[in-house]
């Protein structure tokens, strides 16, 4: 949920900055690094990645 919200915000950040003809800097583009990258790790993606690929991995092994 916090990911989805982040993405409105985000999408809602891009369309005032196209429709006001603001510019998007290199500030701009750390911050939603830096915000993408946290709400990642918040939602434990990264964990959840490895532990599927894990999974498969451990699949590949039996079936051999």
């Amino acid at each position: 949920m916090t990911l989805v919200l982040t993405l409105r915000k985000f999408l809602s950040l891009l369309i005032s900055i196209v429709y006001f003809d603001n510019p998007f800097t290199a500030s701009h583009w750390l911050g939603t690094a830096l915000i993408f990258t946290g709400t990642l790790l918040f939602a434990d993606v990264f964990s959840a990645v490895t532990d599927q690929r894990d999974k498969v991995l451990e699949k590949r092994v039996k079936s051999e």
